[in-house]
């Protein structure tokens, strides 16, 4: 039962379960890439924004990530505080959807009309659009001519034919934006008939907490707070004394079942701590909510008084993961965590991050190698969505993006075609692979797109033509042993 024998702490007694814990979540932590796949079995906690990002992406990624969760529904756990966040914000979620087709579409012809007399400002605005998950797979024929604008507008000179080309493009693409913009709506309109919580529904749903649980939660977040409340966001010894809800605080306090409350983190985490002693098991817990950094640092690593807690009161591991590191068709798109009625879509924080021994200032010099920093990248995580090394791979200026090597691509390429042949639909589309996956991890494309064609020179990666639902689509092959 959840109480002063099983509970949350953020200091802890011992030296040596503490070490333990550590040692063996390192080694385990390597495993991580092979979790998210049904000969596993690993138990998986999926957090709410996961489930509510299913609704803001495109219908492809959806369908992929609900395979996911049928193909492993005897591992996949949706804790009883999870079930409400969901069902509260479920609606809010969908009609969200419809607002952001509607954002999409003004903000497409919004750029069209500027490109004309801007067209300088406005070419990484065409970029954008062109990268959009929404317009590449829900708007095909408004993508077809997106992409042909942008490739025309990063020709070295500009030149007369730009106003006709416009005027082309504009004429075609509102012939078919209020369609394929219909469609896309029509396509998320779950409103009734929702696939996602069919989904859901048939993964294992864990009961609430008792009352006396809920109680003791609830006082226990109250008196988390006080010292935590005390230090200031910059003070350093905050992040010793964070824990799950940290950054809730405009939420209410009072115990409700039927609404969300800012001990909801923190009665998860408890709800997971149960599990693990009833069941003697580590446990996955994904999560995309970086922003607050109530559960992941923004180096996307995981509080080590959260992993040592649990592992003193359990005896095993509760690995707390961005699912953006492991699901390969998330992108960098997050639903805000404030549970208000208007949530909005926000952009995940790209940061620089200082390596551990050094200061800010000397993080930003260029005295690493490219192969240094790819082995700081391996140890910590080598799907990072942050710029973590533009001091090694530094790329004319463009500070927002780093270069790819080789292993990286390759390791990319494998993981990418794994998640395709078990969830998706058995191809890795060469367009998909560098604007989406690899753009959205902040590869610089014309970096990947020359290790690339180098790859592909050496015979490991083929590139070939695939029809798939009636398109042709240019695909990536990994050539056996490649990955070696």
């Amino acid at each position: 039962m959840v109480g002063a024998d099983l509970t949350f702490r953020t200091r802890y007694a011992s030296i040596v379960a503490a070490n333990t814990a550590l040692q063996t979540y390192t080694k385990g932590i390597q495993s991580r890439d092979e979790w998210v796949y049904e000969e596993n079995t690993m138990p998986i906690f999926l957090d709410t924004c996961v489930l509510l990002n299913l609704y803001d992406i495109s219908e492809t990624e959806r369908v992929e990530f609900i395979k996911f969760i049928r193909k492993n529904k005897d591992r996949i756990y949706i804790s009883s505080q999870v079930q409400r966040e969901y069902n509260r914000r479920r609606i809010l979620s969908v009609k969200g959807f419809k607002d952001r087709v509607d954002k999409t579409k003004t903000d497409i012809q919004t750029i069209l009309a500027k490109v004309a007399s801007t067209y300088q400002n406005e070419k990484e605005g065409i970029t954008n659009l062109v990268n959009r998950n929404l317009i590449k797979y829900g708007m095909p024929q408004v993508a077809s001519k997106l992409k042909e604008l942008e490739d025309f507008l990063t020709q070295p000179a500009y030149n007369s034919e730009l106003q006709e080309k416009l005027k082309q493009c504009s004429e075609f693409i509102s012939q078919h934006i209020d369609d394929e913009c219909e469609k896309c709506w029509k396509n998320a309109d779950f409103e009734y008939i929702d696939p996602v919580q069919e989904a859901i529904m048939e993964a294992k749903l864990l009961p609430s907490l008792s009352i006396e649980e809920q109680n003791y939660v609830a006082d226990l977040y109250k008196k988390l707070r006080v010292p935590y409340d005390a230090l200031k966001p910059t003070d350093k010894e905050r992040e010793i004394i964070t824990f799950p809800g940290a950054g809730d605080k405009d939420k209410p306090v009072d115990v409700s079942i039927e609404e969300s409350v800012a001990w909801g983190d923190l009665y998860i985490y408890h709800e997971m701590l149960r599990f693990m002693k009833e069941n003697n098991t580590d446990v996955v817990f994904m999560t995309r909510d970086i922003t607050k950094q109530d559960w992941i640092k923004l180096d996307h690593r995981a509080y080590v008084h959260y992993i040592v807690n649990g592992y003193e009161m359990t005896g095993h591991l509760m690995y707390i993961l961005d699912a953006d590191g492991v699901v390969p068709t998330f992108n960098t798109i997050e639903i805000k965590q404030d549970d208000s009625d208007d949530d909005e879509i926000s952009e995940k924080p790209i940061k620089p991050v200082t390596i551990e021994g050094e200061s800010e200032e000397e993080s930003t010099t260029t005295k690493h190698t490219i192969e240094g920093a790819e082995s700081i990248v391996d140890e910590y995580n080598p799907f990072l969505h942050l710029k973590l090394f533009d001091l090694a791979t530094w790329n004319g200026g463009r500070s927002d993006y780093r270069q790819i090597t080789k292993p990286l691509l390759v390791a990319e390429l494998q993981k990418t075609t794994k998640w395709a042949m078990s969830y998706g639909d058995g191809y890795v589309g060469e367009s998909h692979f560098i604007y989406n996956i690899l753009r959205h991890k902040h590869y610089d494309y014309d970096s990947v797109k020359g290790i690339l064609e180098e790859l592909i020179t050496e015979g490991k990666v083929e590139r070939r033509d695939e029809t798939h639902d009636d398109h042709t689509f240019s695909c990536l092959v990994l050539k056996e042993g490649s990955e070696e």
